[in-house]
């Protein structure tokens, strides 16, 4: 019979970072839940609890014993274990020895690949309770932390200093000792509310007692919901919406044990100031969330979330409306000050304002910039005259004072200081979008001149930082290279705009004298390449290769040509003609194609291998032009037709002959085949194992 309880472990600590608390929580209960599996100690279900001063788990229904473990070990094989007069070997001896036994306990097995001795045998399973202490511990140990800290004479360290550990297993306690703590059935609640210890008779009531008499509510996903369910039951009552940031809501619910909403006010004449800095004051500085009308505009007021139920609701709302109205009056004062001079004379101070050690100013990096994307406007046909202005005031926001104490709003100020100024509508537009996309899930700029200004950007900076050698590394990308390279993709993907983004490099990196190094292309070639899978992740890695081989940078091509793989990828015919262009990769490896001589038809020998050469020829000018028109499903429907043909030719035609000028002759065939494949993709590399 099998006895299982539930298993509680919790870990009070200091105020946890708010902005990791579910990261360490998930990965924790990952950790125990894969060494639990290991130990082949069963349960129902892991549930990950944390609240700002707990890291806690919930196992349900964890088996008291480790089952029965089977022990089975391979020793030398029976030709080694055993001398010619039958005695065993020293390696025979040895493995005997290693497992305690004597060599007759040992079983002799045989497979197709050979006999070896066996040491087989059953270990009863140990209690989970011993267990328990090793896996908690190594699972604390594996948390992602990437500062430590130490305190009082500890020699160990963690995220934050440890006060209470409590491991409970049913109602038995499990001792587990942690950073001199001794494990017990104790715990805390709130600071305010419930200061007094809590004595847990049970596990599987830990979650039910801390919120009846500690105050705390230790599920982080109900607490987040609650949060979000009385924010917004708050707005409704005053016919509003309210804005509810995803990664600000995951926030603040790591900020607060016991969730209480309040609604405050604020002055209105402050709504003269732009709503996004009033909003990143509101949610970057105090989290509050803001409260819109049905217009999607400001209104005077803000929904805070506090961590404790006051008896007197109007004196914390009053002291959260006397910090916000400072922080608003900065905000105001600098937008005035700001505004005393025209946006174009901040370009000045740019000079002042340090790019990147090696490769110049802020203003060195506009100049750039600007002469990028002229080169794009012409490219993809925008108004030169709209991008050449809005790249030169780009940048002109950065030595602003408001930017200066919000640098998350650089761009969206630039926008409104340059409508201040007079600037052209299209103008402030641009300069207030050339950031974007600031994600994979981000909008990108709204007309054509938006996206030249944030390419040129994206690529300055990609080739710039990539001539100093300050390439990301691991989970390191201090630039922000990814993002921008991925943002490039984004841009051209969505506007459904076909560009060279190798000629664009090119360009840009002719701009930086220094930066003359001849692999810097390469490499840049090989980091926009890596970033293709993640906008393709239902595709096979096999599918993205088949069309990245081609070399052409050119990511609307890109997802042509793989949108035209994907509809025909598993129709007999490319399934066949791409095992027929794999034989054919494999023969021409062995040559050098740039030494073959020409196909000449009046000297192949074959019927079918003429043949083959006149339906190659007559297709190419079709393939060609339908390749100009990126009709890529076109081109492939053209080349299935081909399957019959080659077939027929591998199962007739020896291509290795030993009179070298017809080897030589049906060599360049099978290369003007594969040149001919290659006009939409290399089909060799496509999965044809698969279904």
């Amino acid at each position: 019979m099998t006895f299982t309880d539930d298993y509680l472990f919790e870990l009070g600590t200091e105020e946890l970072p708010p902005k990791s608390l579910v990261t360490l929580a998930n990965q924790f209960a990952q950790s125990v839940e894969s060494q639990l599996q290991q130990h082949q100690i069963a349960f129902k279900q892991i549930t990950p609890l944390a609240a700002p001063r707990r890291l806690a788990l919930l196992i349900s229904e964890l088996e008291h014993q480790q089952p029965t473990q089977k022990i089975e070990r391979r020793g030398p094989a029976i030709k080694a274990a055993f001398q010619d007069d039958g005695s065993p070997s020293k390696a025979a001896l040895g493995f005997a020895k290693s497992c305690g036994v004597s060599i007759d306990e040992l079983e002799k097995h045989s497979t197709d690949k050979g006999s070896w001795l066996y040491f087989r045998t059953e270990q009863p399973g140990q209690p989970t309770r011993q267990l328990l202490p090793k896996i908690i511990t190594q699972s604390l140990q594996q948390l992602p932390i990437p500062k430590r800290m130490r305190w009082g004479n500890q020699l160990e360290s963690f995220i934050r200093p440890i006060h209470w550990v409590v491991s409970l297993h049913g109602e038995s306690p499990v001792p587990i000792t942690l950073w001199e703590h001794h494990s017990s059935n104790i715990t805390y609640g709130h600071r305010v509310h419930a200061p007094n210890p809590i004595t847990i008779q049970s596990a599987s009531n830990y979650e039910a007692l801390l919120e009846s008499q500690g105050y705390v509510r230790v599920d982080h996903h109900k607490r987040r919901q609650k949060i979000k369910t009385d924010l917004e039951t708050a707005a409704a009552e005053l016919n509003a919406n309210i804005d509810i940031p995803d990664d600000l809501l995951t926030e603040v619910t790591a900020l607060v044990e016991w969730p209480v909403v309040f609604i405050g006010n604020f002055a209105p004449e402050f709504l003269q100031v732009p709503k996004e800095v009033l909003t990143s004051t509101m949610q970057a500085h105090q989290k509050y969330f803001s409260l819109l009308d049905e217009n999607n505009q400001l209104l005077p007021k803000f929904a805070m979330v506090a961590n404790l139920e006051s008896t007197d609701p109007s004196a914390v709302i009053a002291g959260n409306e006397k910090v916000i109205h400072p922080r608003f009056s900065d905000a105001q004062f600098f937008y005035q000050q700001d505004q005393k001079q025209p946006l174009e004379t901040f370009n000045q101070s740019l000079e002042t304002l340090l790019f990147q050690r090696q490769l110049g100013s802020m203003k060195d990096k506009v100049l750039r910039v600007q002469e990028l994307a002229i080169y794009l406007a012409e490219m993809l046909q925008a108004d030169a005259e709209t991008v050449s202005r809005a790249a030169l005031l780009c940048k002109a926001d950065l030595p602003t004072q408001m930017v200066q104490e919000f640098p998350e709003l650089q761009g969206i100020m630039g926008g409104y200081y340059a409508q201040l100024s007079g600037e052209p509508q299209a103008v402030s537009k641009v300069i207030s979008e050339h950031y974007a996309p600031l994600n994979m899930d981000g909008a990108i700029p709204s007309s054509l001149e938006g996206c030249c200004v944030a390419l040129a950007d994206k690529l300055d900076t990609l080739v710039g930082i990539f001539s100093t050698g300050q390439l990301p590394t691991g989970d390191k990308d201090p630039f922000a290279l990814r993002r921008a390279a991925a943002g490039v993709i984004k841009i051209l993907l969505h506007t459904q705009q076909s560009l060279d983004v190798m000629a664009c490099l090119n360009f840009s990196q002719s701009l930086y004298p220094e930066a003359n190094d001849s692999t810097l292309l390469i490499q840049l070639q090989e980091f926009f390449e890596a970033r293709f899978p993640a906008f393709y992740p239902n595709l096979p890695i096999e599918t993205i290769n088949a069309v990245l081989t081609l070399k052409q940078l050119d990511p609307y091509d890109i997802e042509l040509r793989l949108k035209a793989l994907t509809q025909f990828q598993h129709s007999d015919a490319l399934r066949s003609l791409s095992s027929a262009n794999k034989r054919v990769n494999n023969l021409l490896k062995k040559v050098d194609v740039s030494e073959l001589p020409p196909v000449e038809k009046e000297r192949l020998q074959h019927p079918i291998e003429i043949r083959l050469l006149d339906q190659s020829l007559s297709l190419q000018p079709k393939i060609k032009e339908y390749c100009l028109e990126k009709a890529f499903p076109s081109a492939l429907e053209a080349l299935s037709h081909l399957k019959d043909t080659v077939d027929t030719f591998f199962d007739e035609v020896h291509i290795m002959v030993e009179d070298i000028t017809l080897q030589q002759q049906r060599l360049s065939l099978l290369n003007l085949l594969r040149q001919l494949f290659l006009s939409v993709a290399d089909i060799s590399k496509l999965a044809t194992d698969k279904s």
